[in-house]
């Protein structure tokens, strides 16, 4: 037993030195042991750093990023007084399908030293959660194979302290409801969650923020990439900014420099919310925790196609509240476009779309009919704005 910085109990290995990379990579020098959480103590059996039976549960594979790299830890949760921690096990590598091993057929095992890893840091696991935690990185045969039977997840051992189910999702902070709800629901206006049945939060109990986080991402991926920010305004409930909005729901409608400065003042927040990051050890709050870097790497390098332009929008919905049979709209000529925007010709071939599109807001919002404008005036407004967007 040794001490580390933070007085951290860790067990340093005197046999198995640290190897990087691919099969090979073994147990780190050291690993931080789980403290005395699900019972009053350690009997003889667990001298040597091993929790009991009722202490484990089943493993995750944390893809980690270092830098523009990246590499492979299996993980697990375990409760700290009320509180979830998690901690490695093994340094996997960068390719961790380098620790299945296909004898022929549709069968495949693990290679040995993987188990003589997990023996030795105490894990009791089985075989059906390293294929759970390893299926992303079977052969694609053996996905389709495996993917035909009916497969649940592997069943959690809780420990006696747990605090139960119904406390722990009460607990939950909302962005993680707020996440979970739009992945499996996709609606923007969720009201009251508290309010209603929570059933759906299950998947995130008994679980450490790290282990949340890797079971969102998971969720995550089948996100397309329009959906992005729509998913990232409701779960940041980024609607409460725009309460007298009739178009709150609605974020593409929405003055976009307004939603992005919000977005940003969310993340920051949370960035410094204790309770989000509750049992993480933290050395540097003054900067993005890698949670939530990607979200901000989501949101900002959401492709053009999914950014509607507000104009775009603006004739859609009035489409939309006009009758089965539409009148188009008048076909302006480009001087008569220019009139409206009160530019010249050389003004114009200067400008880019997103100049143009910033013109087009600024005089939109005293155009508007909510801000003292005429209807028609806006609606002109808005055919010279297509007209002149078409022709750059």
């Amino acid at each position: 037993m040794d001490i580390q910085g933070g007085g951290h109990p860790t067990w340093v290995c005197p046999t198995h030195p640290p190897v990087r990379g691919g099969r090979n990579a073994l147990l780190p020098t050291s690993w931080p042991l789980p403290p005395l959480g699900w019972r009053d103590g350690y009997g003889p059996e667990t001298a040597s750093g091993q929790l009991p039976f009722e202490g484990r549960l089943p493993v995750y594979l944390r893809r980690v990023q270092n830098g523009s790299l990246h590499h492979y830890v299996l993980r697990e949760s375990f409760l700290q007084g009320d509180c979830w921690r998690h901690r490695d096990l093994i340094d996997i590598g960068f390719d961790p399908s380098s620790w299945i091993v296909y004898p022929g057929g549709n069968g495949f095992y693990f290679e040995p030293l993987l188990h003589e890893r997990l023996d030795e840091m105490g894990a009791v696991y089985d075989e059906e959660q390293l294929e759970e935690a390893f299926f992303p990185f079977l052969a694609p045969h053996l996905q389709r194979v495996l993917h035909q039977f009916s497969r649940r997840a592997p069943s959690r051992a809780r420990p006696p302290k747990a605090p139960s189910r119904e406390e722990q999702i009460q607990r939950m902070h909302q962005f993680d409801k707020r996440r979970v709800h739009y992945l499996r629901c996709g609606r923007m206006d969720m009201g009251n969650l508290d309010a209603g049945p929570l059933k759906f939060l299950s998947i995130l109990v008994d679980k450490s923020r790290d282990e949340v986080e890797h079971t969102i991402e998971g969720m995550e991926r089948a996100l397309r990439p329009h959906e992005t920010r729509n998913y990232l305004y409701a779960a940041l409930h980024l609607d409460l900014y725009f309460a007298g909005s009739l178009l709150r729901h609605h974020p593409l409608a929405l003055d976009p420099e307004k939603v992005d400065q919000f977005f940003i003042d969310e993340l920051c927040a949370l960035n410094d919310d204790r309770a989000f990051f509750r049992g993480v050890d933290r050395d540097d709050s003054n900067h993005l925790h890698e949670y939530l870097k990607r979200y901000a790497i989501l949101y900002f390098d959401a492709p053009a196609a999914a950014r509607m332009e507000f104009g775009d929008f603006s004739r859609f919905f009035r489409n939309r509240r006009q009758s089965p049979s539409p009148v188009p709209s008048r076909t302006l000529s480009t001087d008569e476009a220019l009139a409206r925007f009160d530019l010249t010709r050389r003004e114009f071939e200067n400008m880019t779309q997103e100049d143009l599109a910033r013109l087009y807001r600024r005089k939109a919002k005293d155009a508007h009919p909510d801000c003292g404008g005429r209807h028609d005036d806006f609606l002109d407004l808005t055919d010279a704005y297509e007209a002149l967007r078409h022709r750059m």
